[in-house]
């Protein structure tokens, strides 16, 4: 906008008014002088702007990479020792992650049940006595390696190789458990027994199962049968029960014979409830065991 602004008259040739109207123009720079204060002043800093946001990426799809599958070895190629292993563990039960080559040409795989309940108690002492003279009958036979497992119804006392046996390796056993659970526990023993036999055969190497089953009582408790335990019984398996009897009861000697008969098992032993006895009775299981193995 232009402001009127009249300064003086002049005419013009026609004799008119003529009116002088300076022009300030809108964005003339202030001449004004600032103050000095202002002028002192330090600038103020510029603010940097905002980034701008980065635009998202569309996601990229990957195709998957197919890879081939190696080439298996041939029969001749695959080593010992991975055989071994594999063969371990695909075993069905508690098998060691690798199974202990044999420092003979044949094995012998020998379980040796001991009841452990506690009217076995007075015969404790004879019990580890017999165990002892089985391992040094087991290590006088030559041509044969062996695999004891010793156990009770509380649990394992050895499993391993015999070349593992330490002294005094079986002064853990203390009979004081409550019941007779024979045919569950006596079971599960063999099928133990026969899948570790399994894995020596399966490299070719004869091997022989060998159990001795002990009691002093009948069985009271359980879900298996007699039956169950005699299907499970294959030829050449040496299975030997042994009926701790009271001196002088002839009866429970015929009982005992009927209840390993009814579990399949022809060989029986029955021993008076006296340590010599006992401990000449597993003695004279070992020594059997210890002949067949290397015939």
């Amino acid at each position: 906008m232009i402001a009127i602004r009249p300064t003086r008259r002049d005419l013009d040739q026609d004799g008119g008014i003529m009116l002088t109207i300076p022009y300030e123009p809108e964005n003339q720079e202030n001449t004004e002088p600032q103050n000095e204060d202002a002028t002192n002043q330090e600038p103020e800093p510029e603010i940097a702007p905002e980034p701008e946001p980065e635009p998202e990426l569309a996601p990229v799809a990957f195709e998957p990479i197919a890879f081939e599958p190696e080439p298996e070895p041939d029969q001749d190629e695959i080593d010992l020792d991975q055989f071994l292993n594999v063969q371990a563990m695909q075993s069905p039960r508690r098998s060691p992650a690798r199974l202990i080559m044999p420092e003979a040409d044949r094995m012998a795989i020998v379980g040796i049940f001991v009841d452990d309940s506690g009217s076995m108690d007075h015969l404790r002492r004879a019990v580890i006595d017999g165990l002892n003279l089985a391992v040094e009958a087991f290590k006088g036979a030559k041509g044969s390696d062996f695999f004891l497992d010793v156990r009770g119804f509380k649990g394992s006392y050895f499993s391993s190789m015999l070349r593992d046996v330490i002294d005094d390796q079986f002064d853990s056993y203390q009979p004081n458990w409550g019941s007779t659970p024979l045919f569950d526990y006596s079971i599960d023993h063999l099928r133990d027994l026969r899948a570790k036999a399994k894995q020596y055969r399966d490299l070719g190497i004869p091997t022989t199962v060998a159990l001795l089953i002990t009691t002093d009582g009948f069985p009271n408790s359980g879900d298996k049968r007699a039956s169950d335990f005699q299907r499970l019984i294959e030829n050449g398996d040496y299975i030997v029960g042994m009926g701790v009897a009271p001196i002088g009861n002839d009866e429970s000697m015929r009982e005992y014979r009927q209840v390993f008969s009814d579990m399949g098992i022809t060989k029986v032993v029955t021993p008076h409830s006296d340590p010599a006895e006992v401990r000449h009775a597993i003695n004279q299981f070992s020594q059997s065991v210890a002949s067949i193995a290397t015939s």
